[in-house]
């Protein structure tokens, strides 16, 4: 199909008489399409075909009807199969058929609702592809005209709306946080002036032959493996220099997974220029979210003791998202699990988050464009002890309670008694009541992520009498609110069972902001929860 066409077809009348056409809701191809399209909502078998949705959504956009679901397929489809070029070409085409089809496109004006859904729904598609990585791009001029462009289709949406659907600004942000980060080119130098000829040179000598060409350098022999890194100037920048090693560390990691070298030099690359991102008093940011089938797939592979492909996945998402904190803890929770072969990358991951914590102390602080933290509750515990171990403040590897939880870890969730087992016994030769609580606070954990908030009630309804008789609130605040937060997350759990639920949520939720307001972001609920 030939892409360059589509804006011309799309803006040129339908033959016959009507511009617009005749409303194709019971066009067979039509009714194909929409067949094709709700595959995205799991109706039907098998996967949407993109290019068939594009191809047919064309045709009739060309030779049926001027209609706004059949343009905003089209958009979809031109984004799935082109990538970021095709949501430039998407949204530039669907901004100018919008503004030369408006007063009769169909359906028509009396179901200005209808257009306005299939506006929303274009951008859920797109933000949804931004979240799955296939709108990535490096190339500054394509980022600027797609701000450029949906700020115009934006204006024009707002001009035909009482009441906006869409603004876009979701997708508008991220290419504006994707843009600051990718360094500007520097220029080119001038060229060197001509150099000046003579007249007699001109006139009576015959013309020079060019120098021969000095013979290339014998190419090395091959590897098994080769790796194609970027090339780069003498005056490359130090972004672009560790761009160029990227692929380098990738191909370590992927030929020696047990060397700390892989994993150092890519949080190196990643985090050499690395800037603490503008914030809101909230301490949201512009950054794009992981998408929730990402996040599930981690908890999936870290429930099931999938420690490889956890280690694996949480390198690959690392370049993607390289200020997800929770990455870093997936990664070295997985080493620790895969014995000691991984002990020098775990260490390697260990000092490379610990030097970037120090260098943006706000950094666990801060959260994603939908509120989700950089770093869970789970991870900031553990650069805090990161920071203990490595920086001299206390604490040791040997910590009874790190054992005890990386033990948990190993087993998984699906070996729920045997764990829970290994933990009674880790408890009743606790050396101090402290090292007993932190243990219990992480079984509570752990039954919550086994799916048992039953038993994670049970247990951290006795830890709650604990923190009152210890004065934990007073003399150790960070595992207070490691409690109270957990509390607060088992009785959303356990809302509609019966029980004290409602008024324990409510107790936990002021204790906990009476600790650690900052917690609350994590556990954000809804206008009216509950139900007063």
């Amino acid at each position: 199909m030939d892409l360059t066409t589509v804006k011309e077809i799309c803006l040129t009348d339908i033959p016959g008489g009507d511009p617009c056409g005749e409303d194709p809701k019971y066009d067979t191809t039509y009714e194909s399409i929409r067949e094709e399209i709700a595959k995205m909502a799991g109706i039907g078998r098998g996967a949407t075909d993109w290019e068939m949705v594009v191809r047919d959504s064309l045709q009739l956009l060309q030779n049926t009807a001027k209609e706004i679901n059949l343009m905003i397929y089209l958009a979809t489809g031109l984004a799935h199969t082109q990538g970021f070029s095709g949501l430039l070409l998407g949204v530039e085409t669907a901004n100018e058929f919008i503004h030369k089809y408006w007063d009769n496109m169909h359906p028509n004006l009396k179901k200005i609702k209808i257009r306005g859904r299939a506006l929303d729904w274009l951008n859920e598609r797109l933000v949804e592809l931004r979240d799955q990585g296939k709108l990535d791009t490096k190339s500054r001029e394509d980022l600027k005209q797609g701000i450029d462009l949906l700020d115009a289709f934006k204006n024009n949406i707002y001009e035909r709306f009482d009441d906006p659907p869409s603004n876009f600004k979701a997708l508008r942000n991220w290419m504006e946080e994707v843009l600051s980060q990718i360094p500007e080119p520097k220029p080119e130098p001038p060229p060197p002036p001509p150099a000046a000829e003579s007249d007699e040179s001109a006139d009576t000598s015959e013309p020079k032959s060019a120098p021969s060409p000095q013979p290339a350098a014998k190419a090395p022999t091959p590897t098994t493996i080769e790796v194609a890194a970027p090339v780069v100037g003498e005056d490359a920048s130090l972004g672009e220099l560790m761009a160029a090693l990227q692929p380098i560390a990738q191909q370590i990691l992927a030929q020696a997974p047990k060397s700390s070298i892989g994993y150092q030099l890519l949080r190196q690359t990643i985090w050499a220029e690395a800037k603490l991102p503008n914030h809101q008093d909230n301490f949201e940011t512009f950054i794009p979210a992981p998408a929730d089938e990402i996040r599930d797939s981690l908890k999936s592979m870290f429930g099931k003791a999938n420690w490889e492909s956890l280690l694996q996945r949480s390198q690959d998402l690392a370049l993607r998202f390289p200020l997800w904190m929770d990455l870093q803890f997936y990664a070295v929770t997985a080493c620790q699990n895969l014995g000691e072969s991984y002990g020098a990358a775990m260490r390697a991951i260990q000092f490379e988050t610990h030097q970037l914590n120090e260098r943006f102390p706000k950094l666990i602080q801060l959260k994603f464009d939908d509120g989700s933290p950089f770093a869970s509750t789970q991870t900031r515990d553990w650069m805090g002890q990161l920071a203990q171990q490595i920086g001299g403040g206390g604490g040791s590897v040997d910590d009874p309670v790190a054992a005890m939880k990386s033990a948990l870890m190993q087993r998984g969730t699906e070996a729920f008694a045997e764990a829970l087992a290994e933990a009674q016994q880790a408890i009743a030769t606790a050396t101090c009541p402290r090292d007993a609580i932190r243990m219990r606070a992480e079984v509570a954990g752990y039954c919550l992520d086994a799916e048992q908030p039953q038993w994670a009630y049970a247990t951290l309804h006795s830890l709650a009498q604990q923190v009152d008789y210890y004065h934990i609130d007073q003399f150790e605040p960070q595992l207070s609110a490691r409690i109270w937060s957990l509390l607060v997350r088992c009785c959303r759990e356990l809302k509609g069972e019966t029980g004290p639920y409602q008024e324990t949520e409510r107790m936990a939720m002021a204790r906990l902001t009476a600790v650690d307001v900052s917690l609350a972001g994590e556990l954000r609920v809804a206008k009216n929860p509950f139900g007063d």
